[in-house]
C-alpha cells in the first residue's frame, strides 16, 4: 500500500512539473517576445556560479599525493549545492526552450552558418551522446546529457545583440571565477592550492587549482578569458590592465604546460590580425630598415647557435638523457595518457560500432582498471572510439573539420578571436576532451563560447556586406558632350 502511495506521489509530482515547465516556458517566450533578446545570454555567470559553489561547499583538500584522486572523485553535495544545481538546471532548460520557441514564432533569418552549425551540432548529440547511452555495450542514460543539447542548439540560434552580450558575460563570469578563488587562499589554501607539486619547473612552487576540477581545466578558463578580454577590452585602463595581470599570473601558477604552449599560439594568431599589417609595414618600412634587419639578424643568430650545439655538443646523448629523466617520460607518455589510449582502443575494439557506452570511464569502471584519476580517454579521438565507436567517431570528425574551416573563414570578421578559440581546442583535443557535451563543464564552455563568436562573426559579415551598386544608363546630353 505504501509503495502504491509513493509511486503515485511521485507520479502527480512528475506531472505537475511538467505543467509547469510548459507554463514557464510559455510564460518567457510571451515575455521575451518583440524583445530580440533572452536570457541564455546569461548562461556563463550561472554556470560558473553554480561550479564556484560545487566547490566551495565541498571538502576538497588538494596535495601532491590527493591531487588526482580530489579531481576524479564527485565532489561531496551538500544541500546547497544539490538546491542549486535544480535551480540552475531549471533556468537553462527555460531559458533554452525559450530561445528555441521565440526565433520559430517569430519566423527570424538566421544566417546559413548558424543552420548548418545546428545541424552539425545536433547530429554530433545524437551519434557522441545519445547513441551511446542506448546503444553501446553498457546503455545507460541520464537528464543531465539533454542539457548540453539545447544549450547549444538555443545558442546558435542567437541573434548579433546577444552574441556579444554573451561573450561579455564569459568575461566577467571567467574573470569573477578566477579571482574568487584567491579569496580562498588565506583560510582555505588547500581547496585552491596544490601542495607539494613536482612536477613543474620551479621547485617547491605550488600549483594554484581555484575553484575549477584541476590545473588543466583552470588554464583553459584563464585562456578564454584572456582572449576575449583582448577582444573586448574594458573602458577603464586600470580594470583592463588588472583583468590582463590577474588572467597572466593565474595562467603561470596553474603551471600547465599545454595551456602556456597553446595560448602563445593564439596570442601569435590574435596579434597578426589585428597588428599584421602594421607590423608588416614598419618590417618592410625602406625608410627606417632597423627593425626589419634586426629581426632578419636575429633569426640567422638563432640558426647558426641551433647548428652549433646540435654539431659540436653531444646532442643525442643529450636527448637520450632527457628522454630517460621522469620528466623526459612523461613528455613520451604524455604524463601516462598512453596507458590510457590502450584501454580506450581495447574497448573499442570490442565494439567497433557504438563503443562500450556513456560509462566509459565512470567511477567504477575506474575502479576496475585500477586508474581512478582517468576520468576520460584523455584525447578526443580516442576518447570517442571507444564511448562511441565509429557512430559517433566520424560526425565528430566531421564536426571538427567544419569548425576549421568556419574558424578560418571568420578570422578577419572576428579579428583573429575564432581562430585563436579554435587552436585552444584543437591544442586541447590532443590531451582532453573539449568537444565532449555530455554534461556542463569548463571544456563545454569554452566550445559554446566559439559556437558564439562563429554566429556573431556571420552575423557581422552579413550587415558588412558591401553591396554593389547598380549599374546605370549614360543620360543622353552626357554622350552628346562626349562626342563633341
Amino acid at each position: 500500500m505504501m509503495e502504491f502511495i509513493y509511486l503515485s506521489a511521485f507520479g502527480v509530482a512528475a506531472f505537475m512539473a511538467a505543467i509547469f515547465a510548459a507554463l514557464a516556458v510559455a510564460g518567457a517566450t510571451h515575455y521575451t517576445k518583440g524583445k530580440h533578446t533572452g536570457w541564455l545570454q546569461y548562461y556563463f555567470y550561472v554556470v560558473l556560479f553554480y561550479m564556484s559553489v560545487t566547490t566551495i561547499f565541498s571538502y576538497r583538500e588538494l596535495t601532491a599525493s590527493t591531487a588526482d584522486f580530489a579531481t576524479a572523485a564527485p565532489l561531496a553535495q551538500s544541500a546547497i549545492t544539490v538546491w542549486t544545481s535544480r535551480l540552475v538546471s531549471v533556468f537553462l532548460v527555460i531559458s533554452s526552450l525559450e530561445r528555441l520557441f521565440s526565433v520559430w514564432l517569430s519566423h527570424e533569418k538566421r544566417t546559413p552558418t548558424a543552420a548548418v552549425l545546428a545541424i552539425a551540432f545536433i547530429l554530433l548529440w545524437l551519434t557522441s551522446v545519445a547513441s551511446p547511452a542506448f546503444l553501446g555495450r553498457h546503455p545507460y542514460a541520464t537528464h543531465d546529457n539533454l542539457y548540453p543539447l539545447l544549450i547549444g542548439w538555443a545558442a546558435i540560434q542567437f541573434s548579433a545583440r546577444e552574441c556579444s552580450a554573451a561573450l561579455f558575460s564569459a568575461r566577467n563570469g571567467t574573470l569573477l571565477f578566477i579571482l574568487l578563488g584567491y579569496l580562498f587562499l588565506p583560510f582555505r589554501p588547500g581547496l585552491v592550492l596544490e601542495t607539494g607539486y613536482t612536477q613543474g619547473y620551479i621547485a617547491g612552487l605550488p600549483r594554484f587549482v581555484g575553484l575549477a576540477p584541476h590545473a588543466v581545466a583552470l588554464g583553459l578558463l584563464v585562456q578564454v578569458a584572456l582572449l576575449l578580454v583582448w577582444h573586448h577590452p574594458y573602458r577603464n585602463v586600470l580594470l583592463n590592465r588588472a583583468a590582463w595581470l590577474l588572467c597572466l599570473t593565474t595562467l603561470f601558477l596553474a603551471q600547465s604546460k599545454t595551456a602556456w604552449i597553446s595560448f602563445v599560439l593564439s596570442a601569435a594568431v590574435m596579434a597578426a590580425y589585428r597588428n599584421g599589417n602594421a607590423m608588416r609595414k614598419r618590417v618592410m618600412d625602406p625608410t627606417r630598415p632597423q627593425l626589419g634587419i634586426a629581426l632578419i639578424g636575429a633569426a640567422i643568430t638563432g640558426a647558426l647557435l641551433l647548428t652549433a650545439a646540435f654539431f659540436y655538443a653531444d646532442a643525442a646523448s643529450s636527448i637520450m638523457e632527457y628522454l630517460d629523466s621522469a620528466q623526459g617520460s612523461q613528455l613520451m607518455t604524455l604524463t601516462g595518457r598512453d596507458k590510457i589510449w590502450a584501454i580506450t582502443l581495447s574497448e573499442f575494439h570490442a565494439n567497433p560500432l557504438f563503443g562500450y557506452g556513456a560509462q566509459l570511464f565512470s567511477e567504477d569502471y575506474r575502479l576496475i582498471i585500477g586508474m581512478p584519476f582517468a576520468t576520460h580517454g584523455h584525447n578526443q579521438l580516442m576518447d570517442s572510439l571507444g564511448r562511441s565507436g565509429l557512430v559517433g567517431t566520424i560526425p565528430l570528425v566531421a564536426y571538427f573539420i567544419l569548425l576549421t574551416v568556419l574558424s578560418i573563414k571568420y578570422a578577419q570578421a572576428s579579428r583573429g578571436l575564432s581562430l585563436a578559440l579554435y587552436l585552444v581546442l584543437a591544442f586541447r583535443c590532443v590531451s582532453e576532451v573539449p568537444l565532449a557535451i555530455t554534461t556542463n563543464t569548463q571544456e563545454f564552455l569554452a566550445h559554446l563560447a566559439l559556437l558564439i563568436v562563429l554566429v556573431g562573426a556571420a552575423h557581422a559579415q552579413r550587415r558588412s556586406a558591401v553591396v554593389k551598386p547598380v549599374r546605370t544608363a549614360t543620360p543622353l546630353w552626357a554622350l552628346g558632350q562626349a562626342r563633341a
